[in-house]
């Protein structure tokens, strides 16, 4: 074995060793698991920062000012950005499907730092698909 062979010890996933005795079956088929991570999600987006005004409406509010005007010679980029940050979100929400560790404490501990992580990405795709506000403005 590597173990053996390297004589190294390899610790086993804390995901999938099912220490509290849950099925993974049973996870991936209880509806009230993909509820909470839903609606954490959602909260954690809505009320990213956790300030009185959400991030998400003032964001929207420019949206609507400056106009939502992707070019058409970009349109890959920005939906290959898109497909990545679909794809982590994705793969972050499976990962707490299928946690083994309490959800409610795996969400309350580490979802705000797996949002920060989308941010940045989320908020280049946001801003480089409007409409630059001299272009706006000069109208």
């Amino acid at each position: 074995t590597h173990s053996e062979r390297y004589g190294t010890t390899c610790s086993s996933n804390d995901l999938f060793a099912n220490t509290n005795q849950t099925s993974l079956f049973e996870m991936l088929t209880d509806i009230n698991r993909y509820k909470l991570i839903f609606s954490e999600f959602i909260d954690h987006i809505v009320w990213f920062g956790r300030s009185h005004i959400s991030i998400l409406a003032v964001l929207l509010v420019y949206m609507l000012i400056v106009k939502l005007t992707p070019r058409a010679s970009d349109h890959s980029a920005y939906l290959a950005c898109a497909l990545i940050l679909a794809v982590q979100f994705f793969g972050y929400f499976a990962i707490y499907v299928v946690t083994p560790h309490d959800l409610d404490w795996h969400l309350r501990t580490s979802l705000g730092r797996l949002i920060m992580q989308l941010y940045p990405a989320a908020l280049f795709l946001f801003f480089a698909s409007l409409s630059d506000p001299e272009t706006v403005f000069a109208k």
